[in-house]
């Protein structure tokens, strides 16, 4: 059973101001949890006034511990609005909130927020978990796959993770619930979160902000646009687990998994909290406030200095604080000489000491400070990096000096109160090592600075990060140090700490006592260099990095990946160098992705191999950028042939493959030589990319050579140029178009890259087979559709003109795709005739009669009134055909010509679909051409159907109608071949 501490806080009734304040609480509750929990509830307002419909959920991990909760507290908090937010806080102990699953819907849902009215004191809580109770409802489904998932990887990846949202609802609740239900158990522990927060004051990692125009609808989309970040194994196998789950609708199997799963550290970011590392040989364990463990300093009759000074910690613990250094001295009865002898002794010894330390004028204090800073720099400066300053020398010292003064006796009336050392550390250590970091941070800002030798750059840029790395674990040592005198643990393995022990060390103190971490940071000046530290270790280790890849031998894809994301890493303002190396490796990163997306190797045995022809779009796309930034590198940014030979011999290589014509030309009167293409670096580089192409330049110049019978010695062997030209031969014989021959010659040719130009021919071949017997298919069921399309139309002597040429162009094709497969099945042949009668029937001959024309001619023909002709002509020398005399007039009214319909009953035997017409009408007593209307054939786009719309001419316009014996020709022209046994 569940027991919990109640507070209510909020605005009083009775208060004028309206100020909010803690309305009732528990008798247990301490002032440090009022107070802190006041804080958290003043922040979720962020000092506003919310608007909120509805109730919020809140739950936080207290600072301020209870001693009925030793293992730590847990505030889960319903807001509800009213006139103002009144807060109902339930407090309860770890284990009790873990049966819950630190889900404060489940302990709202068991019944965890009873009603209370003002006025009356609240009660203790009381409530019963039930076992594995869901409280999702609806439960998880597959429906919660892209959503839920992704946002569980964002959280995961970056520790915070929020989806605004109006007014929260059951939906909203719903989603959170789940996404709480479905993380481990280590984060839980650490989580800040809100169902809805008015204001983000109180650092939340997972909570749903007031956002005006925002639902629960929307958060889909926000998390797939983020991009994911990158979590370490076995948290990236934890989420395809959970995804897997939600596919089946059960995620109870997760319980085991949640428990087990610690945050590691790694590209995915900060962990809410450290994990407690595992105990290691000769590492001593942070040590709480209550667990601290006695010295080796032997001891004293009073409490060591460190402890005395101390800071005031009782607003945070309830008990007083006792120190470390316990016992008296021992009081052991002595006779009166042993009293004298002893008395004798420190007395000369006094004596001693003060005669020696007179010379100097030290007192006892500055004794004491002396003992803790022998052998110091008086002035703190730091001359360079070479020299990390060592924090455990100087942390040795102090613990050195406390042994010394455990054993003075006297010291409690000598003063003093220990603060000598952690000033010393702060003098002797904080202040030079900040100023190393100072000095760290000045360098690697300053970016890569030369190109000349950009291997002893590369190498002073490693050696500059590797000092980043040693004033890290100096800088955490230094936080363990002050820690330790300042709380009088005085570890006495500090200085012997590995690097690893040292940073496992610091984050189980910032795990376990974050405001003792907090205050060392603050204490020594150290708030933000840390971060900033991080910050510029990761840039030079990026500029080393980068330089590295400029320098790699091969080319690989994990490279050229390596390099976009380094240079993404890389500052672009550390300096105008190394801005020139970040564009450099864009574009040259972008080059390669053209060329290998392209297979630009392959172009090497394009047909066209002249300028501009034979590289493609994309590649040529990308020059331009890499030409530029190796142009800033070359002139202005550094000095002149500073830029990375990879990026200068790239640039030079594609001078000649662009301009391959040039290329040739230079090699063939030998002004440009191989050796100087093939030791490009670029080529060295990336050989399965280039070596085929200065092979096809190389091939070009050969043949040249041999054209104009001069020696190729130079360029080829003897036996190199007899294939060169036997090739050349195979390339220009006609009756090597089919796969089989350029196979057969691959086989033969001992030459590489002949070989492989001959593999490349099989290869196109057989594509291009292919792609004919694909489109003689294609064709051939378009030609059957026509066909029967037509055979509807001539069946009711409707136009088929535009199903005439769609069909004939089905026929066209198909039969060019026929012919020029070199290996035809019997079905296809027997396909091909078919399709070649049907094309033939299509031109036959057929008679055309038209019936009727409607005649508008223009006011200008008509000034001699009187009687016209129609005469229709095939073109260009076909027979006419002249219709009866018909009378004009008289005009239309407001002198636009005039308009009539005329029976012409005009008649042509045999007319085909290649026939153009002309038709004219002309006076029937002068012959004076009235109209000129020229109608070109049915394969030209237009024939006999094109009458049944206006045709225009000079003087006016024509429109008629066709008879349907013209229409219905065709489909007895076509029906034969119908009838055919189609093996198809």
């Amino acid at each position: 059973m569940a027991k919990m501490e109640v507070l209510h806080f909020g605005v009083h009734p009775n208060n004028p101001e309206g100020l909010g304040g803690t309305l009732a609480r528990i008798g247990g509750l301490n002032m440090a949890v009022a107070e802190e929990v006041g804080r958290l509830c003043y922040g979720w307002c962020g000092g506003g006034d919310p608007d909120m419909a509805g109730r919020a959920l809140l739950t936080f991990p207290l600072k301020s511990r209870l001693r009925s909760m030793p293992r730590g507290a847990y505030a889960v908090i319903r807001v509800i609005m009213a006139e103002q937010p009144r807060f109902q806080v339930l407090i309860l102990d770890r284990s009790d909130y873990k049966d819950f699953g630190y889900n404060p819907f489940a302990l709202e849902e068991a019944g965890g927020f009873p009603e209370w009215s003002s006025g009356h004191p609240p009660h203790r809580v009381e409530v019963v978990p039930e076992a594995n109770r869901l409280t999702i409802s609806p439960p998880p489904s597959p429906a919660d796959v892209g959503l839920v998932d992704e946002a569980l990887n964002q959280l995961l990846a970056s520790r915070k993770l929020l989806l605004p949202i109006s007014q929260p609802c059951n939906e909203s609740d719903r989603i959170l619930s789940l996404m709480i239900e479905l993380l481990p158990d280590a984060m839980k522990q650490q989580l800040r979160f809100a169902s809805f927060a008015p204001s983000p004051v109180n650092g939340y990692h997972l909570a749903a902000p007031a956002t005006p125009d925002c639902d629960q609808s929307g958060w889909q989309r926000l998390v797939m646009t983020l991009a994911p970040g990158q979590l370490p194994p076995k948290l990236q196998e934890y989420v395809q687990k959970v995804r897997e789950c939600l596919a089946y609708g059960d995620i109870s199997s997760l319980r085991n998994q949640q428990s087990r799963l610690t945050l590691e550290r790694g590209t995915a970011g900060p962990a809410l909290t450290a994990p407690k590392p595992a105990p290691q040989v000769g590492v001593a364990p942070v040590p709480m406030r209550s667990q601290r463990k006695r010295t080796d300093v032997p001891h004293m009759g009073r409490p060591s200095a460190s402890a005395t000074s101390r800071r005031d910690h009782t607003a945070e613990h309830s008990g007083p604080r006792t120190a470390h250094w316990r016992g008296g001295r021992r009081q052991v009865p002595v006779p009166l000489v042993g009293l004298l002898l002893l008395i004798l002794t420190v007395g000369c010894g006094w004596s001693y000491l003060k005669f020696f330390y007179q010379g100097g004028g030290l007192s006892w204090s500055e004794l004491l400070t002396s003992s803790f800073t022998e052998q110091e720099n008086d002035s703190g400066a730091v001359s360079s990096l070479l020299e990390v300053v060592r924090v455990s020398e100087v942390y040795d010292r102090q613990i050195r000096g406390v042994k010394r003064m455990a054993m003075i006796p006297g010291l409690n009336n000598l003063g003093g109160d220990g603060q000598e050392h952690l000033e010393a550390l702060r003098r002797d250590a904080a202040g030079p090592l900040l100023a190393q970091i100072d000095m760290f941070r000045d360098l690697a800002a300053a970016g890569i600075q030369q190109g000349t030798r950009p291997d002893r750059e590369r190498e002073r840029l490693r050696a500059l990060a590797h000092q980043g790395d040693i004033l890290d674990v100096e800088c955490q040592r230094l936080i363990l140090a002050w820690h330790s005198l300042a709380q009088g643990v005085y570890w006495q393995d500090l200085a012997g700490l590995s690097d690893a022990q040292v940073r496992a060390r610091r984050d189980s103190l910032q795990a376990a006592a974050p405001q003792d971490h907090a205050a060392a940071l603050r204490e020594l000046d150290l708030e933000n260099r840390p971060q900033d530290l991080a910050h510029y270790r990761q840039q030079t280790w990026s500029m080393a990095r980068l330089l590295a890849l400029f320098d790699q031998e091969t080319f690989s894809e994990e490279w050229a990946a390596d390099l976009y994301g380094v240079a993404e890493s890389v500052s672009p303002t550390a300096s105008p160098a190394t801005r020139a190396y970040r564009n450099s490796a864009f574009a040259l990163a972008r080059l390669k992705r053209m060329e290998h997306g392209a297979s630009l190797g392959s172009h090497a045995y394009a047909d066209s191999w002249q300028t501009g022809q034979w590289l493609p779009a994309a590649v040529l796309s990308a020059l331009p950028d890499l030409r530029q930034t190796a142009g800033t590198l070359a002139a202005g940014t550094l000095a002149a042939g500073e830029a990375p030979p990879l990026v200068a011999d790239t640039v030079a290589l594609y001078r000649w493959l662009e301009s391959s014509d040039e290329a040739v030309a230079h090699l063939v009167d030998g002004s440009l030589k191989m050796a100087e293409l093939e030791n490009n670096q670029a080529v060295a580089f990336d050989r399965t990319t280039y070596t085929p192409l200065l092979r096809r330049l190389n091939h070009e110049a050969v043949v040249r050579r041999l054209q104009a019978g001069q020696a190729t010695t130079d360029l080829a062997t003897a036996q190199e140029a007899a294939s060169v030209a036997d090739f050349e031969e195979a390339l220009a014989q006609a009756q090597m178009p089919g796969s089989d021959s350029w196979s057969e010659l691959a086989e033969t040719l001992d030459d590489p890259f002949l070989a492989g130009w001959a593999a490349h021919m099989a290869r196109r071949n057989q594509e291009r087979q292919l792609q004919k017997l694909n489109q003689f298919e294609t064709q051939w069921v378009r030609a059957q559709a026509g066909v029967a399309k037509i055979r509807t139309l001539a069946g009711g002597g409707s136009d088929w003109s535009a199903a005439w040429r769609d069909l004939d162009r089905a026929l066209r094709l198909g039969l060019e795709a026929g012919r020029s497969s070199p290996s035809v099945s019997a079905t296809n042949q027997q396909r091909c005739r078919i399709m070649r009668n049907w094309r033939n029937s299509l031109r036959a001959p057929a008679p055309l009669q038209l019936e009727k024309l409607t005649v508008r001619l223009a006011q200008d023909r008509l000034a001699a009134a009187g009687r016209a002709v129609l005469e229709l002509r095939v073109l260009p020398n076909g027979p006419v055909v002249r219709g009866r005399p018909f009378s004009i007039g008289p005009a239309a009214p407001a002198g636009s010509g005039w308009v009539g319909t005329v029976g012409t009953g005009l008649l042509l035997a045999d007319v085909t679909a290649t026939d153009a017409f002309e038709l004219k009408v002309m006076g029937a007593d002068d012959g004076r051409e009235l109209l000129k209307v020229d109608i070109p054939s049915l394969a030209d786009g237009a024939g006999p159907g094109a009458l049944s719309r206006a045709q225009g001419g000079d003087g006016g316009t024509v429109r008629g109608r066709v008879g349907p014996g013209w229409w219905r020709a065709l489909q007895s022209a076509l029906q034969p071949e119908l009838s055919m046994n189609d093996p198809g």
